[in-house]
C-alpha cells in the first residue's frame, strides 16, 4: 500500500512540472541613436499570470547589474524590458550576459555585446 502511494505522488508530481518549461530564447537589441538596450525573453505559455517569467538579470562575469523580479509575463509569448547600457556601466564592445528564469522550472541565459 505504502509504495502505490508514492509511486501515485511521484507520477503526479511529475505530472504538475510537465507542462512547465525554461524560455526558450533570449534578443536584446540596441534602439537606434541610444545607449536603451531592448531585451526580449521568448516563453510561450497558455496562462501568463501562472506560468511567467519571475525574473531577469544582467550581468558582467559573476557581477549583477541589475535584476527585475515579476509577477507575471507581459503576453503569452514573451517578457520585454529596457535598460541603459551607460547607467550599467556596460561600454561599447563589452560583454554582457542576459538570464531569464521561469517561475516553474528552468533558466536560459544568452550573451551580447554592442
Amino acid at each position: 500500500m505504502k509504495k502505490i502511494i508514492v509511486t501515485a505522488f511521484v507520477g503526479l508530481f511529475f505530472l504538475s512540472i510537465l507542462p512547465a518549461h525554461p524560455p526558450s530564447e533570449i534578443k536584446a537589441v540596441l534602439l537606434p541613436d541610444s545607449t536603451i538596450c531592448e531585451i526580449s525573453v521568448l516563453h510561450k505559455v497558455s496562462d501568463p499570470e501562472k506560468h511567467f517569467i519571475e525574473k531577469i538579470e544582467i550581468r558582467q562575469g559573476k557581477k549583477l547589474l541589475k535584476k527585475w523580479i515579476f509577477e507575471k509575463q507581459d503576453t503569452a509569448e514573451l517578457k520585454r524590458e529596457e535598460f541603459n547600457l551607460v547607467e550599467l556601466g556596460i561600454r561599447p564592445g563589452q560583454k554582457f550576459q542576459v538570464i531569464a528564469y521561469c517561475n516553474r522550472v528552468g533558466k536560459l541565459s544568452a550573451e551580447f555585446s554592442f
